[in-house]
């Protein structure tokens, strides 16, 4: 119920102006039903949302949101593409700009283009005039390309110039022939014994990143609370990166 009523919105009042950019009607009214889940009466809230989404992952990394083929029917309405992952697109979006900014976000894409068609550049354009900032570099592989990212890490506690650090040694390991995911990721790292959490820039397949704390930490978890589509992250042996900079006099 609440995935066609959200079409209301994103389908009838602002129509995807071909087959190519459907994921704005049915991945809109997908993350309509985990919205729901999130604000209706007695939600649990944040654990509700993201227990809503981690039950419609895509099944199949492999998929590109942007419907290149609309000869097929089945192919335009694939599953795992266009409802699924189109729906972390927009879950995803969120996260990075913010709540405020995503309502926002959604408000200005519907009164530019009230009772109108819309394509995916007309979304990012609403988004980026609320952000202030380009998010080229994330609709672009998200919608366009093929793939999610897979985290691999590994970390070590260094201290240096009378500080603490974690450093991270982060690895994208998905198919060769996907892209390279440029992220904020959040890193989780417990620090006497309380869980702190710090997002990092990720734009390399392979890097090292010096994260400041407040002491040693005990434990690393990456995208805690699974804000990114991708597979489980694993760990691998730490590998020495190059020196980092922490200090300089005067």
């Amino acid at each position: 119920t609440a995935h066609e009523l959200g079409h209301q919105w994103w389908g009838e009042m602002v129509t995807c102006a071909d087959w190519h950019h459907i994921w704005l009607n049915e991945g809109s009214a997908t993350y309509t039903e985990a919205l729901w889940a999130e604000f209706q009466p007695g939600s649990t809230g944040t654990p509700a949302l993201l227990s809503a989404m981690a039950s419609r992952r895509p099944s199949s990394m492999n998929t590109i949101v942007y419907r290149s083929n609309i000869s097929s029917a089945s192919f335009i309405f694939d599953q795992n593409a266009v409802y699924y992952k189109g729906a972390w697109v927009l879950h995803m979006l969120r996260h990075i700009i913010g709540d405020a900014n995503f309502f926002a976000t959604l408000a200005l894409y519907r009164s530019n283009h009230l009772y109108g068609t819309a394509v995916t550049e007309d979304l990012q354009a609403a988004a980026e005039s609320v952000y202030g900032q380009s998010l080229e570099w994330f609709f672009e592989p998200w919608v366009y390309l093929t793939g999610a990212p897979t985290y691999q890490s590994a970390w070590r506690n260094i201290s240096a110039g009378g500080a603490s650090y974690v450093e991270l040694y982060l690895n994208q390991t998905q198919n060769v022939a996907w892209t390279t995911f440029k992220m904020p990721v959040d890193i989780r790292c417990t620090i006497g014994g309380s869980p702190v959490t710090k997002t990092i820039w990720n734009d390399e397949r392979s890097e090292h990143l010096l994260i400041p704390v407040s002491g040693s930490a005990t434990a690393i978890a990456i995208d805690p609370n699974n804000y990114i589509l991708h597979p489980t992250s694993t760990t691998t042996t730490f590998v020495e990166g190059p020196p980092k900079i922490v200090k300089v006099t005067p």
